[in-house]
C-alpha cells in the first residue's frame, strides 16, 4: 500500500515544511512511471516548439513567407513569462495531476490545430498555425515547472535532484529528437504536413498516456479544501537569500539553450556545414546537456553542493561557449569535429543548470 507522511520543520531542524517523504520503497514503481510520463510530455512540448526549426527554409517557404520559425519559438517564450505564474498557481490549487493533465490536452490540441492549418486553405493556415503555436506554449510551464514538485511528492531526498534532473532535461530531449529526425522525414516543402501530422500524433497519443497512467498525489487529497491560497508567497520567495540568482541563472540557462537551438540552422555556415552536419551537431548539444544534468545531479544528490555546482558548470559554459564562437565562425580543417565539441562541452555544463536552479528554488 501506498502511504505517505507529512514532515513539518521544528525550529530545531528536520524536514522541511510541507515535505513529503515516503514511509518505505511501496511507491518505488509508481515514481518512475510518474517521472517517464511527465518527461515524455516535456519532451513532446519542446518538439512542438522547435518543430521546424531544422528545416526552416523549407516551413517558410510553405508559408509563403508570412511569417518565421523563430516567430513561432518567441510565442513560446512570451506565453511562458506570465502563464509560468497561472501554471505553479493552478498546480498549487488543484494538485500536480492536473496541472499535467491540463497541459498535456493543450499541447495536444494546439499540435492538432496546426495539423488543421496544414489542410484548410492556405489564407487560414497562419491563423491556425499561430493559434495551435499558442495553446501549445500556455502548456509550457506545466512541464516545465513541475519536476521540482514531483521529486518532493514522489521521491526521497537522495534522489530529488536526480529525478528532477531527468524531468527537465528530457524537456531539451525533444528538442534533440527534432533535429536527429527532421532532416530524415522533411526533404522538400511537401513534407512538412506529414511532419507535423506525426508531432500531432505523438501528442495526442501522450495525453491519452497520461490519463491511463499518472497518478494524483495524496497530498492534495489530504488538503483542506476551505484554506485560503498564500498569495504572500509570490513576494515573499524574492526576500529568501539567493533565490533572485537562482532564477537569474534558470533564465540565462534558458536563454541559451534555447537561442541555439532556434538559431543553429543560421549560425553554421551553409557553405561550411551541411543540412545532417546541423543536425548532427545540434542533437549532440542535446544530448551532451543530458549526460552533464545526470552526472552533476548525482554528485549533488551525495554532496547536496548546489552552489558550488552552479558556480563551476557556468563558467565552463561561459567559455565553452567563446570557444564555440570562433570555431564555427573560421573555416579549418576538422573544422566539424572541433565545432561541434566545444558546443557538446558547453552542454555538459549547460545541462545541469536547469535543474540544480530548480532544485535550489522549492
Amino acid at each position: 500500500m501506498e502511504t505517505t507522511q507529512l514532515i513539518k520543520q521544528s525550529r530545531e531542524g528536520g524536514a522541511p515544511y510541507g515535505t513529503f517523504v515516503p514511509k518505505d520503497d511501496a511507491v518505488g514503481n509508481t515514481k518512475w512511471v510518474m517521472v517517464s510520463i511527465l518527461s515524455l510530455l516535456s519532451c513532446l512540448n519542446q518538439a512542438i516548439c522547435y518543430t521546424y526549426a531544422p528545416v526552416s527554409r523549407f516551413a517558410e517557404a510553405g508559408w509563403h513567407h508570412k511569417i518565421q520559425c523563430t516567430t513561432l519559438i518567441t510565442i513560446y517564450f512570451i506565453a511562458y513569462i506570465p502563464f509560468a505564474f497561472v501554471g505553479s498557481w493552478i498546480m498549487d490549487h488543484r494538485g500536480l495531476r492536473y496541472g499535467v493533465l491540463l497541459g498535456a490536452a493543450l499541447q495536444a490540441i494546439g499540435a492538432s490545430l496546426r495539423l488543421v492549418g496544414e489542410l484548410v486553405d492556405p489564407s487560414y493556415q497562419i491563423y491556425f498555425l499561430v493559434i495551435g503555436q499558442t495553446l501549445a506554449a500556455v502548456a509550457m510551464p506545466f512541464m516545465v515547472n513541475s519536476p521540482p514538485m514531483l521529486s518532493a511528492l514522489w521521491f526521497p531526498p537522495s534522489q530529488r535532484a536526480m529525478a528532477t534532473s531527468i524531468a527537465v532535461n528530457c524537456n531539451q530531449l525533444g528538442i534533440a529528437m527534432v533535429y536527429i529526425l527532421c532532416p530524415f522525414f522533411v526533404t522538400s516543402i511537401a513534407d512538412i504536413a506529414n511532419w507535423t501530422a506525426l508531432v500531432a500524433a505523438f501528442s495526442v497519443a501522450a495525453l491519452l498516456l497520461a490519463l491511463c497512467k499518472f497518478r494524483a498525489s495524496s497530498k492534495f487529497a489530504n488538503m483542506d479544501e476551505e484554506a485560503s491560497y498564500n498569495w504572500h508567497q509570490w513576494v515573499s520567495a524574492f526576500h529568501h537569500d539567493g533565490f533572485f540568482l537562482t532564477v537569474l541563472v534558470f533564465a540565462v540557462a534558458e536563454m541559451v539553450t534555447n537561442v541555439l537551438s532556434s538559431l543553429l540552422n543560421h549560425i553554421l555556415r551553409a557553405d561550411v556545414f551541411s543540412k545532417p552536419q546541423k543536425g548532427l551537431i545540434g542533437a549532440a548539444f542535446i544530448v551532451s546537456a543530458l549526460i552533464g544534468g545526470q552526472v552533476v545531479s548525482g554528485y549533488i544528490d551525495g554532496t547536496r553542493s548546489h552552489k558550488v555546482a552552479l558556480v563551476v558548470c557556468l563558467v565552463i559554459t561561459g567559455a565553452s561557449l567563446v570557444s564555440f564562437h570562433f570555431a564555427a565562425s573560421a573555416v579549418f580543417a576538422g573544422q566539424m569535429y572541433i565545432t561541434m565539441g566545444c558546443l557538446m562541452l558547453a552542454g555538459l555544463f549547460l545541462g545541469p543548470l536547469q535543474p540544480v536552479s530548480l532544485e535550489l528554488g522549492t
